[in-house]
């Protein structure tokens, strides 16, 4: 009997780290050409080839490839803006390819870590980066929460690069206290753990985060002292959380003008389009808000509102007429962040909130 013939099974693709020497690797500048959002764009790429034809070739392309003109202490905006010129010139590439050859060598990282997908790279670091795995910080906090004999509940975003904790409320303020960490794991960013305070209600039922206590580290740290870190962490932010209510009611006390509000919200160091989400937000009217009334009361406490209901209960926004994106971590962080919002546009001076 005849049968059918099943096509081979195609091998699963597996992230993988590996570390490399600088001198076993010849770096190779190139252009390729890729579709974005239907046009065809050109785009950076370096290529490492390595010396030994066994070894494996790596592809750097985006943030890997910023983060390997870092090393070679190139700026990139600078490097790129010479690199379109030429092609606009029609010089080629030979010239811009010999320089980061020339740069390689001078380079003082002698090993490279690189976490790759068949060869194409997703981080490229050195190899004293250490990646803090996202299950693991969630069970260090978890296992001291639940040593505190403290209820919570847990919201995990991006695939476990940002979680939040929210721990229960603060008598008589209509606030919760709030854990949160952020863990690119990119090879750029560091582990940041911080807690605050969230806004259970207000005029539009939004939730709101603020943070009254920060800690970094840098991925150089071995489990346990991010386990030690993280403890002593919590301590603090129990702590602290009391002061925090006073502090963002106070808001409400800021009398402010629209061109005022302005100012504030093109101060935010987000990109153009999630400003205009804030001031929709601000200044649109809506059936989700309560009884049709804008955010907008004239007020500091208004803008903090606007501000954190973008960077905590949306995860995209519009960019443009016919394109909407996803909010990047590092942006609801900014969003997030007490200081930031409640910050003079100047950036300078420190807006007077009484505690």
């Amino acid at each position: 009997m005849n049968g059918i013939q099943l096509p081979p099974m195609e091998a699963e693709q597996s992230e993988t780290v590996d570390v490399i020497k600088r001198k076993a690797y010849l770096p190779i500048f190139k252009m390729v050409r890729r579709n974005h959002y239907g046009k065809m764009k050109e785009f950076p790429q370096i290529i490492l080839s390595p010396k030994n034809p066994e070894d494996q070739k790596f592809i750097l392309e985006e943030r890997p490839f910023s983060k390997f003109l870092t090393f070679l202490k190139i700026k990139r905006s600078k490097f790129m803006a010479n690199v379109n010129s030429s092609i606009r010139a029609g010089d080629g590439l030979s010239r811009w390819n010999k320089y980061v050859q020339n740069k390689y060598p001078k380079c003082t990282t002698k090993q490279f870590q690189l976490l790759h997908t068949d060869g194409k790279v997703e981080r490229f670091t050195s190899n004293k980066y250490i990646a803090v795995p996202y299950d693991f910080i969630q069970k260090t906090i978890e296992d001291r929460l639940n040593a505190e004999e403290i209820t919570f509940t847990k919201e995990i975003k991006y695939g476990g690069v940002n979680g939040i904790y929210t721990l229960g409320n603060v008598e008589g303020t209509g606030m919760a206290k709030q854990i949160s960490y952020l863990n690119k794991n990119d090879g750029d960013r560091s582990f940041k753990f911080f807690g605050g305070a969230i806004v259970l209600t207000c005029a539009n039922g939004m939730i709101s985060g603020s943070s009254t206590s920060e800690l970094k580290l840098r991925h150089l740290k071995t489990e346990k002292e991010v386990v030690r870190a993280i403890n002593k962490q919590i301590g603090v932010i129990l702590e602290k959380l009391d002061v925090l209510p006073k502090k963002v009611f106070a808001l409400r006390e800021v009398q402010i003008t629209k061109k005022q509000a302005k100012k504030h919200v093109d101060a935010i160091p987000i990109p153009q389009y999630m400003r205009k989400a804030i001031w929709r937000r601000l200044f649109a009217k809506s059936q989700k808000t309560l009884n049709g009334k804008m955010d907008w009361d004239g007020t500091l406490y208004g803008i903090y509102m606007a501000s954190t209901y973008v960077g905590s209960n949306m995860e995209k926004v519009r960019k443009s007429k016919n394109r909407v994106v996803e909010i990047e971590p590092q942006h609801v962080e900014q969003l997030q962040s007490f200081e930031t919002i409640t910050t003079d546009f100047t950036g300078k001076v420190p807006i007077p909130v009484a505690v």
